[in-house]
Parts: C-alpha cells; sequence; structure tokens
C-alpha cells in the first residue's frame, strides 16, 4: 500500500511527431479505480528461418525556415541548402544484414527554392552514383533508388547531393531515408522490429536478463 525507495513505475507511452516538440506529458494520478495496465501473455510459435527484418532510418534536419514558400498545411522548416557545392547527408545503420540480402531502398525528397530552369540533383550513396533528381520552381522533387546491401555499412554512410542546374539552382533537404534488412540483433540493448506472428525468433546483443518485450501492433494497446 506504499511506494518504498526501491519501488517503481514502468509504462509504454509514444511521443510526438511535430517540428516543435517530441515530449509528450503524462500526467501519473492516484484513485480508487484501478488504472489501465499491461496485460502480460505467453505464446507458443513454431522455429523461423528468418535471419534480418525490414528497418527504417530516416535523417528529417529542420535548421532553416523557408517563409517565402506557399505549401499550404505542410511545415516550412527544412534542412541543408543545395546550391553550389555539393552536401553530405549521413545516415547511421545498425546491424546491416548479409551482403545478399535483397537491395535497400534509399527514398530522397528535396523542396525546390528558385524558379527558372529545372532543380537537377546528383545522388551518390557510399561514393556511388545512384541517379538524378529532377523536378522545376518552388515544388518538392523526390527519387527512390536500389542499393545494394553489399554497399552499406555498420555505422556511418554517407548520401551526397551535388547540384547539376547551375549557378541559379537552389534547393532544400526535406528527408532522406533508408529501408534495409536489419538482422535480429539489438542495438545499444533495444531494438523495435517487425516479426510474423506466430513464429519463434532469436535476438541476441543484450548486456543483461532484465528484458522486456512489447507487442506495439496495436500501439493503443500494447
Amino acid at each position: 500500500g506504499r511506494f518504498d525507495p526501491q519501488d517503481y513505475l514502468e509504462f509504454y507511452g509514444t511521443g510526438l511527431d511535430s517540428p516543435y516538440s517530441k515530449s509528450r506529458v503524462y500526467w501519473v494520478q492516484s484513485g480508487n479505480q484501478p488504472g489501465l495496465r499491461v496485460e502480460p501473455f505467453k505464446a507458443d510459435g513454431a522455429p523461423s528461418g528468418a535471419q534480418s527484418f525490414t528497418a527504417t532510418v530516416e535523417r528529417r534536419d529542420r535548421s532553416i525556415y523557408f517563409a517565402a514558400l506557399r505549401n499550404g498545411d505542410q511545415e516550412n522548416f527544412f534542412g541543408a541548402v543545395i546550391a553550389s557545392h555539393s552536401v553530405d547527408q549521413e545516415l547511421t545503420l545498425s546491424h546491416p544484414g548479409p551482403a545478399g540480402s535483397a537491395n535497400a531502398e534509399l527514398e530522397i525528397n528535396l523542396q525546390g527554392v528558385t524558379f527558372g530552369e529545372q532543380h537537377r540533383v546528383n545522388v551518390y550513396f557510399n561514393e556511388m552514383p545512384l541517379g538524378e533528381v529532377r523536378f522545376n520552381g518552388q515544388l518538392p522533387g523526390s527519387a527512390r533508388y536500389g542499393v545494394p546491401h553489399s554497399l552499406l555499412r555498420e555505422g556511418a554512410n554517407t548520401v551526397r547531393l551535388e547540384p547539376a542546374g547551375g549557378q541559379g539552382d537552389v534547393s532544400l533537404v526535406d528527408t532522406i531515408r533508408i529501408s534495409y534488412q536489419h538482422g535480429f540483433r539489438a542495438d545499444d540493448d533495444a531494438l523495435r522490429l517487425s516479426a510474423r506472428g506466430g513464429e519463434q525468433i532469436t535476438i541476441d546483443g543484450f548486456t543483461n536478463k532484465g528484458i522486456r518485450v512489447f507487442d506495439v501492433t496495436d500501439a493503443s494497446s500494447p
């Protein structure tokens, strides 16, 4: 009926996704009725041959405010400027799957700044040329590329964006994301993953036995 120094509360919550904050406030209140609980359950599954799952890493910098952009309800915050020089953007990948895995998918989303000639931006991944993003005026531009898993590195991977439309070609980085095969190994004692129901998988890489597993298929009822 009381909290001692060694007692604690453990709960599952989700953060915000807005240009202003990623934090959310939760209030803990005492009352006569029981609060919601995360119901524990145990299930059996057949062994799975899966060695990895699809993970997505996104870079979404918000360092520049483009006040003159008329884009309705969309936000006006963006990342690096692509103008007279190439721009390097790093993506940090953890435990990429074997080189024989299916191609990773790299998605580039840009925002045009200058009017006039067509925007042209060359895309490189770890020095390998992938193609060119072309778009016009103050419109968004996007492209997707298949990247061989053999090019992926543990840790920092570099996406280079190189302007090719001349001196007057100016655009901004909106988002860069890559979806790749991530091995079943924890990243700093945590791992968010997807797996098929009714299958048994093994996850290693933890440094202690105090492990919690949450099924968040329905995030409002973990």
